[in-house]
């Protein structure tokens, strides 16, 4: 039986030029020969993950993404979604309204674009960083179709502030919403119970993998509950301190320097 790596993207498998080092290439490339499994798991919009992939050259069978912080399963190989939760429409508009109540950058995505009211350096920032294409609609909420799997609040020089709105959000809507920091520029809002690890066990459960073959690596907060579901869920060095509390194994190497590698070569080809 074939073994899973579910592995985070920025500061993880990426190196601070947001490129995969080299031997994170040749572990990942053994592993794919020992016949086993590889997931990106990632905030970041299904476009901007493929992108990720086919850099990497990960787009062969028993390749897989994990997009919108487990917000959608998307199968490299065959090119199709297997999985797909949502916001509701109301749900979007109230985000958006407390949002610009406080002046902040709010966005979210349709299948191609990164979504938002205004152009503004932290939307220019993120699509940089995210290597993403957006598009600036008046009324957003007339192209969401049935929803969005999530909606982002902005903020590269004020980390309280989301702090404050995260607060905000968790006590009007916790019981239908999920609130987190995948970085703490980038405040996440998506529907309840939907994570990187809900999204681990969907995609056990549709593979038929048991969760006793599967390792985890990440970094940031939204990685915790991945690392927590996998049977070995593993911090990188360079993480915070929240996720290391968490996991079974810190790295000793850091995402510049082939942490990856390291935990594919402790955890999986052993």
């Amino acid at each position: 039986m074939p073994k899973i790596l579910f592995t985070d993207l920025d500061d993880t498998l990426l190196n601070s030029q947001k490129q995969v080092c080299e031997e994170n290439k040749t572990a990942i490339a053994e592993l794919i020969d020992q016949g086993h499994k590889i997931v990106l798991t990632t905030g970041r919009s299904i476009p901007s993950a493929v992108k990720q992939a086919e850099n990497i050259g990960l787009t062969f069978e028993g390749c897989y993404l994990i997009g919108f912080n487990g917000g959608e399963i998307y199968d490299t190989y065959a090119r199709k979604t297997l999985y797909k939760s949502r916001l509701s429409i109301d749900m979007v508009k109230d985000i958006f309204d407390l949002a610009e109540e406080y002046h902040q950058h709010v966005q979210t995505y349709d299948e191609r674009f990164v979504l938002s009211r205004t152009e503004n350096p932290h939307l220019l920032r993120y699509c940089e960083l995210m290597s993403c294409e957006y598009k600036i609609v008046d009324d957003i909420f007339s192209v969401l179709g049935d929803g969005p799997s999530k909606v982002i609040i902005a903020n590269y020089e004020d980390h309280a502030i989301l702090e404050k709105l995260r607060e905000i959000i968790l006590d009007r809507h916790g019981d239908i919403v999920d609130s987190f920091f995948s970085d703490t520029a980038l405040l996440e809002v998506v529907s309840k119970g939907t994570s990187k690890g809900s999204a681990l066990v969907r995609l056990c459960d549709i593979l038929g993998v048991p969760l006793e073959n599967t390792v985890a690596s990440g970094d940031a907060m939204n990685d915790i509950p991945m690392i927590q579901a996998a049977h070995v869920g593993v911090a990188m060095i360079n993480g915070d301190d929240c996720v290391k509390e968490v996991a079974d194994y810190i790295t000793t190497t850091d995402n510049n320097h082939g942490g990856v590698a390291e935990v594919i070569r402790k955890f999986i080809l052993s």
